[in-house]
């Protein structure tokens, strides 16, 4: 079993296609499914969560919003 990576919200939004911004706005909604919360200050993503949240939303024909 490959090992997840978790990445920065730099990075997850690289992936994503978003802002920063985005990110932090559905995080504080609890929106992203993918999200690791190690501390209030330290929020990491996971690359096979947001791999699989874009798969889904692919599979549901609908984009990202």
């Amino acid at each position: 079993m490959e090992a997840d990576r978790l990445l920065t919200v730099e990075e997850a939004a690289e992936v994503l296609r978003v802002s920063k911004d985005w990110i932090y706005r559905r995080q504080r909604w609890k929106t992203l499914p993918f999200t690791v919360v190690l501390s209030e200050r330290k929020i990491l993503f996971s690359l096979k969560g947001i791999l699989k949240y874009l798969e889904e939303k692919q599979h549901a024909g609908t984009g990202i919003s």
